[in-house]
């Protein structure tokens, strides 16, 4: 039986996922996600961004938008904090379009 690095797993292997280039830390255990419907109206930026770092520090890989979730502030929220805090690429971001 073959050691998990020689296989390639674990969660310091990258490898590549999609075509169009992202690259995406194998992780050992499943996906975590983050919802963020409620940020602009019933959570504050800074709050959010509280929520959003300490997550991504928990291990929760993925966060959730929509161009819906107050009208769009949302995603604007989720992307100021994810630049201005340099955790972009710590982070799988979903989105939807309605």
């Amino acid at each position: 039986m073959r050691r998990r690095a020689e296989i390639g797993v674990g969660p310091a292997k990258e490898r590549r996922r999609w075509n169009i280039g992202n690259w995406v830390a194998a992780a050992s255990r499943p996906p975590l996600g983050l919802g963020t419907g409620n940020f602009a109206d019933a959570t504050p930026e800074k709050e959010a961004s509280r929520i959003i770092h300490r997550s991504l520090d928990a291990g929760i890989n993925l966060i959730d938008t929509g161009n819906s979730y107050s009208d769009g502030e949302s995603e604007r929220i989720v992307g100021r904090i994810l630049v201005g805090g340099n955790r972009r690429h710590e982070t799988i971001l979903a989105t939807k379009v309605f």
